[in-house]
């Protein structure tokens, strides 16, 4: 009998104990935004650097940066070997946390409002936010998230709900590879980094 609640015993516990929900992709934006205005409350203290680190781990986080970097250098990406791509990657990681530091750089009063999310035929999740400036017009701020094995992770960002992030970075990339190639594209991305820290 007492083997018998031993065996049986395990099963029930596993039973009684809800298992933990995987946060969606509105949770996720979520994190993103309140990492956003946390380095915000501490922008000047802080400065671009400061920023920058605190921001990186929840950027990371929050995008799926290696697959950007891959989408915005286009079909080009493909004729790069494996250490191009992991030059642009990087070098696109950073300057995306930049980007991040150095436009969310002091409180002014701003938050953001989740308004809904929805499916985008089978390209992923939509969540639509609003960023609600302290004393100015809202902006319509649209994330793409597709879900990866360890959670959900946003690919894009529509402005005004139309202009992708990706699409002009895509256009953008063309042209500079084209142009100048890999070398040239993460020089680029560099100087846009060095030059958004030297703004502060």
């Amino acid at each position: 009998m007492w083997r018998r609640m031993l065996l049986v015993l395990p099963l029930a516990l596993s039973l009684a104990w809800p298992v933990r929900a995987e946060p969606g992709p509105a949770a996720a934006v979520q994190a993103l935004h309140e990492a956003l205005l946390a380095a915000m409350r501490q922008g000047k203290e802080l400065g671009f650097a400061g920023r920058f680190e605190q921001l990186a781990p929840s950027i990371v986080e929050a995008f799926d940066l290696d697959l950007m970097a891959r989408l915005a250098a286009g079909p080009a990406w493909g004729k790069l070997n494996a250490q191009e791509q992991q030059e642009v990657a990087a070098s696109f990681r950073r300057y995306s946390i930049a980007n991040y530091a150095a436009r969310f750089t002091d409180d002014t009063g701003m938050r953001f409002e989740l308004v809904g999310q929805r499916e985008q035929d089978g390209l992923g999740t939509l969540v639509e936010t609003r960023l609600l400036p302290g004393d100015g017009t809202p902006v319509t701020l649209t994330y793409l998230l597709r879900r990866r094995d360890d959670g959900w992770r946003a690919i894009d960002v529509y402005l005004a709900g139309t202009i992708s992030e990706l699409a002009v970075r895509r256009a953008e990339f063309a042209t500079v590879l084209g142009r100048e190639g890999v070398g040239g594209l993460v020089k680029l991305l560099d100087q846009r980094s060095a030059e958004m820290a030297k703004r502060d």
